[in-house]
C-alpha cells in the first residue's frame, strides 16, 4: 500500500512538472508589494467571425481594420522595392506588435517559428505578406495579422522614401509565449 501511494504521488508530481508552463503562459502574473503575485485576465479569444485561413506563398494584403485578404498580384511593382542593401537607410521599425498564441497551438502543443517576408512601403503600411515559413493551428494568420500592425520609418534612398522589403519572424513555443525575433 505504501509502495501503490508513492506511485501516485509520483505521477501527480511528473503531471505537475509536464504541465506547469502551459499554466505559466495561460495565467500571466503581476508582482505586488510584499511579494504577493495575482493572475491577470487572459486576453480575449480571436474573433470567430475572422476565418481567413493563409497559406505559403501566396501573397496578403493588410486591411485598415487589423485584417487581411489574400491577393493576386503585388499591390507594389517589384521594380519599386528595394532591399536593404539597396537602400542608403534602412526602414526602422518603431514598434513590432506580438502575435497571440491560439487555444487550438495551446491545445495541440504547437512549436516553431513563423517567417514572413512583407513590404514596408514608403508612405508607412505594410504590403504584400508572404508566408516563408509557417505553422498550422491560427499560429501564421495571427502572425500575419501582427505584422500588419507594424509601425516604421520608411527607408530612404538619396533623401526620399522608398518601399523596402524584409523578413520578420516570430517565434511560437507552448509554456513561453510568442517571442518575436529582430
Amino acid at each position: 500500500m505504501k509502495r501503490f501511494a508513492c506511485s501516485i504521488v509520483g505521477c501527480l508530481l511528473m503531471l505537475g512538472v509536464l504541465y506547469a508552463p502551459l499554466y505559466a503562459q495561460t495565467v500571466q502574473r503581476q508582482n505586488l508589494p510584499h511579494g504577493r503575485r495575482v493572475p491577470l485576465p487572459l486576453p480575449p479569444p480571436e474573433s470567430e467571425s475572422d476565418n481567413t485561413k493563409a497559406y505559403k506563398d501566396k501573397i496578403y494584403q493588410c486591411k485598415d481594420d487589423g485584417k487581411f485578404s489574400e491577393s493576386s498580384s503585388p499591390s507594389i511593382a517589384v521594380d519599386e522595392v528595394l532591399s536593404a542593401k539597396d537602400v542608403s537607410s534602412r526602414a526602422r521599425i518603431i514598434y513590432k506588435p506580438e502575435p497571440r498564441f491560439t487555444e487550438q497551438a495551446r491545445r495541440n502543443m504547437t512549436n516553431g517559428t513563423v517567417r514572413l517576408r512583407l513590404v514596408l512601403t514608403a508612405d508607412g503600411k505594410v504590403a504584400d505578406v508572404r508566408i516563408i515559413k509557417g505553422l498550422a493551428d491560427g499560429l501564421a494568420e495571427n502572425s500575419i495579422r501582427a505584422a500588419c500592425g507594424i509601425q516604421f520609418t520608411p527607408a530612404l534612398k538619396d533623401d526620399r522614401p522608398i518601399s523596402q522589403s524584409v523578413m520578420v519572424e516570430y517565434g511560437f513555443y507552448v509554456g513561453l509565449g510568442p517571442f518575436p525575433h529582430p
